[in-house]
């Protein structure tokens, strides 16, 4: 009989490794400490995820008709840097959707979706334990995420990046006419209110007032506002002990990249698809846990390990006073090769 996999953690990560393993056979629990469908503070595009992978997961149809988004726009202080095409063309989702139906394709497999229901840290480095728990809380960082979604809110391209000292945001189209409005701030202790408001408060702080001015046109989503603290500006993998137990961590909990990249959703998906043999061996009896563990680490550090040192580097830019203008005049006199990052962060 095939070994049981447990995956504390039913996000993009937990449940794409679910459903991979089911397509093979694979008895999987997973654990997810909320309930679907909810909101995620996320830029909700996936952009640059190959075909290969949705294939392997079996959920390329899920992603039919999302928004095709093929050509960005980045704007600093409200005027306009650079303007490029998509080397990959993304789609837009929102997360609110893309969970639940992954949740749905699951249990239909015949996995075991066990809602508002954690597994303790103290269990993580049990064999046959996946953690898929997202990222991991930093508490030095002064960063805020802020979503919501917007309805009737023209956009000048699929993808809009806007920057500031103090914080950026993105917007692009998901499902059913919406707009995905997802914002990353430095924390400003000073703005309180309803949480409704939150995100215009800090917009008008860091100083996006045209923005604002078209936002305030559009008509908000009810229930759709998120939001998170403590977020770390990307995160590179940490080194495994050499002895004693260890954890087999898959997507942000193994590395996050920085939020702007817009890469987080379809790292999530291929961390899966690269865990998914080496726990398939294990569960089957070809493998121990304790190289089913180094294989899955071994896969996603060479996939993944450039991408997470580039985005750090690009993320801390963003917030440096001097980085960003310099970043900005790159980018309107043609210097930023913003093609090729965009490729290398893929």
């Amino acid at each position: 009989m095939n070994r049981e996999i447990t995956i504390a953690g039913g996000g993009l990560s937990g449940l794409a490794l679910g459903i991979a393993l089911r397509r093979r056979s694979i008895p999987v629990v997973i654990l997810e400490a909320g309930s679907y469908p909810r909101h995620r503070v996320c830029g909700e595009f996936l952009c640059g995820v190959q075909p290969e992978t949705l294939e392997t997961l079996g959920i390329a149809d899920l992603l039919e008709g999302a928004p095709e988004l093929t050509e960005a726009i980045w704007f600093r202080d409200g005027k306009r840097v650079v303007e490029h095409g998509l080397p990959i063309p993304g789609r837009g989702l929102s997360r609110h959707r893309l969970d639940h139906q992954l949740a749905i394709r699951f249990r239909d497999l015949g996995g075991t979706l066990r809602e508002r229901e954690r597994l303790p840290p103290e269990r993580w480095t049990e064999p046959g334990t996946v953690v898929a728990t997202g990222r991991e809380p930093d508490p030095n960082s002064d960063l805020i995420g802020l979503k919501r979604h917007l309805r009737d809110l023209p956009l000048q391209a699929g993808l809009e990046m806007h920057c500031a000292r103090g914080g950026y945001i993105g917007l692009c189209p998901v499902e059913d006419g919406q707009v995905n409005a997802s914002a990353l701030f430095r924390l400003r202790p000073e703005l309180k209110g309803p949480r409704e408001s939150l995100q215009r408060q800090y917009l008008v702080a860091c100083g996006f007032h045209e923005l604002v001015e078209r936002m305030d046109q559009a008509t908000p989503e009810p229930d759709s506002f998120a939001a998170v603290s403590a977020i770390p500006p990307g995160r590179l993998p940490r080194r495994q002990p050499n002895t004693g137990p260890r954890i087999c961590g898959i997507g942000d909990r193994f590395g996050m990249i920085g939020p702007f990249t817009g890469n987080g959703m379809s790292m999530a998906l291929e961390s899966a698809v690269l865990a998914a043999p080496a726990l398939v061996d294990y569960s089957r009896g070809v493998l121990d846990w304790e190289r089913a563990i180094g294989a899955v680490q071994r896969r996603q550090v060479g996939q993944f390990s450039k991408r997470l040192l580039l985005s750090a580097a690009l993320h801390r830019a963003l917030f440096h006073p001097v980085a960003l203008p310099m970043l900005t005049k790159m980018g309107r006199t043609g210097l930023l090769p913003m093609r090729f990052l965009f490729r290398q962060l893929r």
